[in-house]
């Protein structure tokens, strides 16, 4: 606040002229300086006025787009699923790389679609059977290594929801039948390197009584159903059991999960609108990824056949109809997969200084950063916008909330739900968002492209050799990176670590007495840092097989 004006007249002092010249031009020049060199309003440097904000770690946009599957039946007679050219669009359309279905014995129409499909780039996770069929581990993995060309397949999964079959000894049939097909998988080379994993359960319960499956598989698999819920419902209890019970410490994947639109159904899982599922979608997928689940698989692509009454929950699961026609579900997932996808090298992702200022308690949010240093921050509540129980609308009140960044960036702010184009175009510091019940994704300029970091070491393998193991390699693809510097492999259990230079291609790792349980990280490094690791598990010696 200025000082008031004396009421006395100070006599002239042409000595001071100097002076005051002077410190009008540092007023003016100060905040330039603070700006850093060559600073100009608008020129995107940090404003001098704005708030210090933390950084926040981003995560690799293309993840999100990976860890994202869907459900099909190839293998279904009378259903959609058999137009394999249409369903093979849908797919690609969608921009989904990760298909789950099931494998059959004497089924070439079957092995057809699959290849078909994956000349599109779409990879599959095979349920392998089930505790009683005729159609045992050992015949499925030999169909397999028979009929689909390696590559094709990426993992390999249990028998399917057997505690629901009303017997008495499923817990111990699905053991038995997973020990099998880890044998067996494990002893043809055309499946041993294939990930394995658990069986998945039904109606959320049996974790206790199925047990640790330590040994017999390589990740845990969970089946959740909101039924109408919003799509954060169970995640962390269930993910939380399959943990506990079954695998732990090992990473999780979700095979099941989604909503049906049989509205007139008079069944327990209730049903949700279409227009619903369309807002609640990408928040699902989201809630996953925000809690590190490896894989979350929508059910299903397609709605098995017309079904005009609503009353068959089966029959209208698909994120398309059964003529094909999308339903907004589909159409929220592909406008935000569009704004993930990223193919390419790893990337060593950046931080971005930003606040979300006003923030509801409900908010929930992931951040993303692309290979050209572009950020996407996807921002959504985590509250329902349906009514399962009086199959009503909810209307929920906006929350407006101001995004702080770090300095004036270029902002373009998306509502996958509603459009596949940006809603508006914002270039400050400040971007204000009202959400309400959809994802709301802001791409935000970067700073540059982020460093890319080396692709998993390809072909990894371990054996056993007079009390060593030995673990061999390939050298990943660079893609745009820059060249490996070295390797570095680890044993598990124990965290001994070796280093090696970049020509070596397989090391020799003392095995000590009686362990069990051996496994082997190999991970590249280059400028940038460490790439993903491959693992490999050695076979012989009563030790159990691995991927």
């Amino acid at each position: 606040m200025p000082e008031p004006r004396s009421q006395h007249r100070r006599p002239r002092h042409p000595s001071r002229r100097p002076l005051l010249l002077f410190a009008v031009l540092l007023t003016l020049t100060v905040p330039l300086l603070t700006a850093g060199p060559g600073a100009q309003a608008g020129d995107g440097r940090r404003d001098a006025r704005a708030p210090r904000l933390d950084p926040v770690r981003a995560r690799p946009a293309d993840d999100l787009v990976d860890a994202f599957g869907v459900q099909t039946h190839l293998a279904y007679p009378g259903t959609p699923y058999q137009d394999v050219a249409k369903v093979r669009q849908a797919l690609t359309g969608l921009g989904v790389r990760h298909v789950r279905d099931q494998l059959y014995v004497g089924r070439p129409a079957l092995y057809a679609a699959m290849r078909t499909i994956a000349g599109s780039g779409v990879r599959f996770n095979l349920i392998m059977g089930n505790p009683i069929s005729w159609e045992t581990p050992e015949l499925l993995v030999r169909t397999l290594a028979e009929h689909v060309p390696h590559g094709v397949v990426e993992s390999l999964e249990g028998a399917n929801e057997w505690n629901l079959k009303g017997r008495s000894g499923w817990a111990r049939e699905l053991r038995q039948h997973q020990a099998a097909l880890r044998a067996a998988a494990a002893a043809d080379p055309a499946t041993a390197d294939l990930p394995l994993l658990a069986p998945a359960l039904g109606m959320r319960t049996g974790f206790q009584a199925l047990g640790d499956l330590t040994g017999s598989a390589d990740l845990n698999n969970v089946h959740i159903y909101p039924g109408g819920r919003s799509p954060a419902t169970w995640i962390a209890e269930l993910l939380a059991l399959a943990l506990r019970h079954v695998l732990p410490e090992a990473p999780v994947m979700v095979t099941e999960g989604g909503y049906h639109n049989a509205m007139n159904t008079t069944s327990g899982h209730h049903p949700t609108p279409e227009r619903v599922v369309g807002v609640y979608a990408p928040r699902m997928l989201l809630e996953h990824f925000r809690r590190g689940t490896e894989r979350f698989y929508m059910y299903e692509l397609v709605d098995e056949g017309p079904e005009p009454a609503l009353v068959d929950p089966e029959a209208h699961f698909g994120l398309v109809r059964s003529d094909f026609t999308p339903k907004p579900a589909y159409r929220a997932l592909r406008h935000l997969l569009q704004l993930a996808e990223d193919p390419g090298p790893a990337i060593r992702p950046g931080t971005l200084a930003y606040e979300v200022e006003d923030a509801p308690l409900d908010l929930h949010q992931v951040l993303l950063q692309r290979r050209d240093g572009d950020f996407v921050l996807l921002l959504w509540r985590d509250v329902s916008v349906y009514d399962r129980v009086s199959e009503r609308g909810l209307r929920v009140e906006p929350a407006p909330v101001t995004v702080q960044l770090d300095r004036r960036r270029t902002v373009a702010v998306h509502r996958p739900s509603r459009s596949g184009d940006a809603v508006a175009s914002v270039h400050g510091s400040q971007v204000p968002v009202s959400l309400t019940g959809d994802v709301v994704a802001l791409r935000i300029s970067g700073d540059g492209p982020a460093p890319s970091l080396p692709s998993r070491p390809r072909r990894v393998r371990a054996h056993l050799d007079d009390g060593d193991a030995v673990v061999s390699w390939r050298a990943p693809r660079l893609r745009g990176a820059s060249r490996i510097r070295h390797y570095r492999v680890v044993r598990h259990p124990g965290g001994e670590a070796v280093t090696l230079g970049r020509r070596a291609r397989s090391v020799r790792i003392p095995v000590p007495p009686r362990a069990t349980q051996l496994r082997f990280a190999v991970r590249a490094r280059n400028a940038t840092g460490l790439g993903r690791a491959s693992f490999a598990e050695p076979l012989g010696a009563d030790r159990p097989a691995g991927r």
